[in-house]
């Protein structure tokens, strides 16, 4: 056996203050340079002028970090995705959303360019090749469609020439469906690429090769199973090439989780094709837990070192009580008879899922890494640190080898019922002249920003994809804990909301969650609300102050509250009181989240509604939280999500439908339902009959079991045995003895595939007028 040597961890030349998505690259002769980004002290929104957040270059020399230059940004927080060095030059990559569109920007030691593609980035990777010219891989997004494009440049200077007037893709490489790519170059003038696309009802990863003389490629589906995603590529010497993934059983499915079995995949290949393929055989904590992510290798001498984040959940006491739930980072070595060696940590601190280790090797001895790291208080309230570490490996002795404990993957299709609509096949009504389509979406998701299970509950663009892709929703929001998120992390989530936004086609609506008295959502309709809420709604200490606030600003029509106090297990009666009447406001309160995946409470809905308050009805999923978690989804609630009946979809008439309450919940499955009593369409206010007519109209996923009428809380009828297809049914409610408030429906249906639950739907009221009675 190769003599095989451990390496620990000398990290934190000093420490540095950045933000999450440092980079690191190497040039011809072997100097190690770096790139992060830095908030500007004290930034707080500054939507009309430069905040202070900057783009940092520098490089190590005689073991410190020197920097060398210091890039203004724009009026937003710039994402950085990638760094390349050319002799002395580094140039640093990143976007920033300009004129309400996300463009490429690039900075070297003087200002930065910005290259205008006329589309939204999602990302960019740049590689430099062996005969000194440079070419770009994208990520574009429009929509809710992506596609991988490249731009080459012929130098440097042809880069960062300000007279360029016109981009070039190469035409021969356009690959539809991408979102997320890992690029590197070998020394004879060709490209490899991996990449993650939705195929088959599921996400798959590819590796390519490019011959960029002729535009010629090999390309090879890689062996993945479940959710494959955030391949990351790297080239040894001898011309192997190693790919490093996450695959984790499909979410979306059986249950709302985005991170449950995961494992880290590794395929070995050449230009011929793939040479072998296996699971890093990374073994659970004390806890059982087993969720690694973000893997990315690299080879050293005849090894490959694997580093990866896995989650960790603890409280520490030092002085003042730290938060230190996150993303620990670890490392794995398979030597070259392809054993693997126990993980050992690379640093106790804690970061981003979503964060690589970036790492590199300047010489056959030592290996020199950078990453991001914060810290918090007990409640994630305040962030104590965001830095960015530099480590450097020195030798130690060898470590144990470890059996390969590998565990497969269930493969489960992802929501065979769903399905994209277009403007002929969706569902629709005539109602006052015009027609409304139904357009579905959950208004009601957490991120792993939030503190509660981070574990389960996946990245922005784990939801992103989510949504646009697995669900095919029309809407979606990320409701992360107000108290819980930084400056940063608001501005990047709002970015990527901006990024899958199109009018017509997806609605990215802002919103957080906030916990006053019970727990509420709020929702933005642009960006200056957003503002608000960040800088002034998060922070004000009761509704009435926040409702005032909102007042005062005039943003009425621009902000709403959607409330779920029944997921805590706290009373209406309690909450609405009269001692209390901030607790609920017509000019915000336009609809209440009646079910998610902590169950429906039919009780504390209908009591509310028996005080003659009016609210449309919602479903939101709010944590990824599996059945039998301990705070865990209850079976037959593991989804929830909003049907709206709207002319057109954006973020404007999703607003509008909220208000005028054209809104319904399920437990997950896109049925359409609506409810018109005396021809007042749901949500409205009829007039009192001497006999009250109901229509009701259900279009199913599966076929429907039951319906039920609610008349004032009570079930007033109950129908079952329908033929397959859609349902019509009327209704005479002739056995009033007393004044009526309102009426609403519930429709039960059989089991979607692959689900041992049936689907439930429940629609916003129709309020009665009693004036003629």
């Amino acid at each position: 056996m190769n003599k095989f040597n451990r390496y620990k961890w000398r990290h934190n030349y000093n420490v540095i203050s950045g933000e999450p998505g440092p980079k690191i690259a190497l040039s011809s002769n072997g100097q190690v340079w770096f790139t992060w980004t830095k908030l500007g002290a004290g930034a707080e929104f500054a939507f009309n002028k430069n905040n202070g957040n900057r783009v940092i270059i520098a490089r190590l020399q005689n073991n410190k970090v020197e920097k060398m230059a210091e890039i203004n940004c724009g009026r937003r927080y710039p994402h950085l995705k990638d760094i390349i060095v050319t002799d002395q030059t580094a140039i640093s990559f990143w976007t920033e959303v300009i004129d309400n569109r996300s463009k490429i920007i690039i900075g070297s030691y003087g200002e930065r360019k910005i290259i205008h593609l006329g589309e939204d980035v999602l990302d960019i990777k740049a590689e430099l090749l062996s005969d000194g010219s440079i070419i770009c891989g994208i990520i574009l997004l429009n929509g809710k469609n992506t596609s991988l494009r490249f731009i080459r440049f012929k130098d440097v200077h042809q880069l960062l020439d300000d007279n360029i007037d016109k981009i070039e893709y190469i035409d021969d490489l356009t690959i539809d469906g991408v979102w997320s790519l890992s690029m590197e170059s070998d020394d004879q003038g060709g490209l490899w690429v991996s990449y993650d696309s939705f195929i088959d009802s599921r996400f798959g990863v590819f590796a390519m090769y490019i011959d960029v003389c002729t535009n010629s490629y090999n390309k090879f589906e890689l062996p993945s199973q479940g959710y494959a995603t955030y391949p990351k590529i790297t080239i040894s010497k001898n011309k192997k090439v190693c790919v490093l993934w996450r695959q984790e059983k499909l979410w979306g499915r059986r249950v709302y989780d985005f991170m449950d079995k995961t494992q880290i995949k590794l395929a070995i290949l050449n230009s011929d094709g793939i040479m072998s393929t296996e699971i890093v055989p990374i073994p659970p904590d004390e806890d059982g837990l087993k969720m690694p992510c973000n893997p990315v290798g690299i080879w050293h001498r005849k090894h490959l070192r694997v580093f990866y984040r896995i989650y960790r959940g603890a409280i520490r006491d030092v002085g003042e009580t730290i938060n230190d739930w996150g993303w620990q980072i670890y490392e794995m070595i398979r030597d070259a008879e392809g054993n693997w060696h126990s993980p050992v940590p690379v640093s106790i601190d804690i970061g981003y899922c979503d964060d690589s280790f970036e790492v590199v090797c300047p010489n056959q001895q030592e290996l020199i890494g950078i990453y991001h790291s914060c810290s918090f208080d007990s409640n994630r309230e305040t962030i104590h640190s965001s830095r960015i570490n530099i480590a450097q490996s020195s030798n130690r002795p060898r470590s144990h080898k470890i059996k390969r404990k590998v565990r497969e993957i269930e493969h489960i299709l992802l929501s065979e019922c769903d399905k994209e609509y277009n403007g002929s096949d969706r569902p629709r009504v005539d109602i006052d002249g015009g027609q409304l389509r139904c357009y579905w979406g959950d208004m009601h998701r957490h991120s792993n920003i939030s503190k509660c299970i981070p574990e389960h509950d996946g990245s922005y663009v784990d939801h992103l994809k989510y949504a646009l892709v697995s669900r095919k929703f029309d809407f979606y929001t990320i409701t992360d804990h107000s108290n819980q998120i930084v400056l940063s992390e608001w501005e990047r989530v709002l970015d990527l909301l901006d990024l899958s936004n199109q009018e017509g086609s997806f609605a990215g609506v802002y919103g957080f969650e906030h916990t006053y008295k019970g727990h509420q959502n709020f929702y933005f309709l642009d960006r200056e609300a957003a503002e608000f809420g960040y800088r002034k709604l998060r922070h004000y200490d009761t509704l009435a102050e926040a409702f005032e606030g909102i007042r005062q600003a005039g943003l009425e029509d621009r902000i709403m509250i959607v409330r779920h106090f029944h997921a805590d297990g706290l009373s209406y009666r309690h909450i609405m009181t009269k001692e209390d009447e901030s607790a609920f406001n017509k000019s915000f309160d336009w609809a209440m989240e009646v079910v998610q995946t902590r169950g429906y409470s039919p009780r504390t809905i209908n009591e509310l509604l028996n005080t003659g308050l009016r609210f449309g009805f919602i479903g939101g999923s709010d944590h990824s939280r599996p059945p039998g978690h301990p705070k865990g989804g209850i079976g037959i609630y593991e989804q929830a999500i909003t049907g709206a009946w709207l002319p057109n979809i954006s973020r404007k008439s999703l607003f509008g439908a909220f208000k005028k309450r054209t809104t319904f919940s399920t437990n997950g499955p896109k049925m359409a339902i609506w409810m018109t009593v005396n021809g007042i369409f749901m949500g409205g206010e009829a007039q009192m009959q001497d006999r009250n007519e109901i229509a009701l109209h259900i279009e199913p996923t599966t076929k429907v079991d039951e319906i039920r009428l609610i008349r004032d809380g009570q079930v007033v009828m109950v129908k079952s045995k329908f033929e397959d297809g859609i349902v019509d049914i009327s209704f005479i409610d002739d056995q009033i003895d007393k004044d009526i408030n309102y009426y609403y429906a519930k429709v039960i249906q059989s089991p979607e595939p692959g689900k041992d639950y049936p689907g439930i739907a429940w629609t916003s009221p129709v309020w009665i007028s009693n004036i003629d009675k």
